[in-house]
């Protein structure tokens, strides 16, 4: 069975007390921020691994929308499409 990273990255991210991050994509962009969302492949599957994660600069970018909800700016990104994070809180990367 195929280990699932995006559990592991889960994990790992959400024990942290300082959640600042670097991701480098494997096409070679780099995304600094904070995690504030993530989607899974299916909602009713809790064993479903997660497909994207929606990240914010630090700075924490907010907006409102037309009908007058508060919401953060930012990315998101396919979880298939990141190859590593390094975690500001310990300076560790995880490969992925």
């Amino acid at each position: 069975m195929k280990t699932d990273t995006s559990r592991i990255l889960y994990d790992r991210y959400f024990r942290l007390a300082n959640r600042n991050i670097e991701i480098r994509l494997k096409n070679g962009t780099k995304v600094h921020g904070i995690i504030v969302g993530y989607f899974s492949s299916d909602a009713d599957n809790a064993e479903s691994p997660i497909h994207h994660w929606h990240v914010v600069d630090v700075k924490g970018q907010s907006c409102w929308d037309f009908c007058g909800l508060r919401f953060e700016q930012g990315a998101l990104i396919k979880h298939c499409e990141i190859a590593a994070i390094t975690f500001e809180e310990d300076n560790s990367t995880l490969f992925l």
